[in-house]
C-alpha cells in the first residue's frame, strides 16, 4: 500500500542481504578454489609431460659441438626441442614452441614432436617435412587458438650443409668465422596449425669449421630484468659473437649466466629454450 518502510525494516532487510552476500560469498570463494586446483592439476600434469619429452642426453654427432639451453617456466609449457641422428648423413634439429598453455596445448606439442621424429629419418626436405607436420595438424579437430612455430635443421656431416625450414618466427643466426660476422639466415613465415595449404620453404647454409648456428624461442631474448626490460637479441648474439673461439658447451653457459645476471632476482613468465651448434 502507502506505507512507507521503517528504520526497523531497513535495518532487517540489511541483516538478510549481508546473510545472502555471506553466503554467495563462500559459494564463489570454494568454486574458485575448484578451479584453481583443477588448472594446477592440468599444469602440473602438462610440466610432467614436457619434462618426459626432454631428451635425456644429447647425442654425441661428429663434427659438431651441440649444446642447449631448456627453461621452463612454471605454468607455460609450450617449448620443446630434440636432436636426432637420424640418418649416417643426417643429425636432425627440432625445436618448437606452441601458444597457449594446459593441456591442448602439450597435446599439439607432443603431436608435433611425434610427426617430426617419425618423418625425419626419410629423404625428404626440411620444408617438404614440415609442410606434411602442419596438414596434419590442421587436420585435427582443434580450435584455432592452437598454434605454435617449429623449426627443423638437418644437418649433413658429410657436405657439411645445413638445410631447414620455420614455420612461425624461431629465427635461425649464422656466425661465420672468417668473415667474423653474425647473420640472421631464416625468415619469419605462417605459424604451424593455422593454414593446411602452407607450403614451407627450405633453406640451405654451407658451414666450414668454426661456424656457428644458434635458434631460439622468445623467451630468452624477452627475459626480463626487474625493471621490466627485455634481455634482447642484441645481448645474446654479442656474447656468441665475442666468445666464438670456445666451445659450444662454454657458450650456452655463457649465455645463461648472462641471461641471470642480467634479470637478477625477476620472476620470468616463459619458456627459455635455446639450440646451439658448432661445427669442429
Amino acid at each position: 500500500g502507502a506505507e512507507l518502510f521503517s528504520d526497523g525494516d531497513l535495518r532487517i532487510a540489511m541483516t538478510l542481504t549481508d546473510f545472502a552476500a555471506a553466503a554467495l560469498q563462500s559459494v564463489v570463494t570454494v568454486s574458485d578454489i575448484i578451479e584453481h586446483s583443477k588448472q594446477n592439476k592440468e599444469t602440473e600434469i602438462s610440466s610432467n609431460i614436457q619434462g618426459m619429452l626432454k631428451p635425456a642426453k644429447l647425442p654425441v654427432v661428429p663434427g659438431l659441438q651441440v649444446s642447449t639451453i631448456w627453461s621452463p617456466s612454471a605454468g607455460v609449457c609450450g617449448d620443446f626441442y630434440d636432436v636426432l641422428v637420424s640418418r649416417k648423413d643426417r643429425v636432425s634439429f627440432i625445436m618448437g614452441d606452441i601458444a597457449g598453455k594446459g593441456i591442448n596445448s602439450t597435446m599439439i606439442m607432443v603431436m608435433v614432436r611425434s610427426m617430426l621424429r617419425l618423418v625425419v629419418n626419410t629423404k625428404q626436405s626440411a620444408g617438404k617435412i614440415l609442410t606434411w607436420v602442419n596438414k596434419g595438424i590442421c587436420g585435427e579437430s582443434f580450435s584455432t587458438d592452437h598454434f605454435g612455430s617449429a623449426l627443423l635443421m638437418n644437418y649433413n656431416s658429410e657436405t657439411k650443409e645445413l638445410e631447414f625450414s620455420v614455420g612461425g618466427t624461431l629465427p635461425v643466426y649464422y656466425y661465420d668465422s672468417e668473415a667474423a660476422t653474425m647473420t640472421l639466415i631464416s625468415k619469419a613465415d605462417e605459424p604451424i596449425g593455422v593454414e593446411k595449404s602452407i607450403e614451407y620453404k627450405d633453406y640451405v647454409q654451407k658451414l666450414k669449421s668454426g661456424d656457428i648456428i644458434i635458434s631460439y624461442t622468445d623467451g630468452i631474448v624477452e627475459a626480463l630484468n626487474e625493471n621490466g626490460q627485455p634481455y634482447s637479441a642484441e645481448s645474446l648474439l654479442k656474447v656468441i659473437s665475442a666468445n666464438h673461439s670456445k666451445s659450444g658447451k662454454d657458450l650456452t653457459k655463457l649465455i645463461k649466466d648472462d641471461i641471470k645476471k642480467f634479470c637478477g632476482s625477476a620472476v620470468q613468465h616463459d619458456d627459455e629454450t635455446l639450440l646451439l651448434f658448432k661445427v669442429s
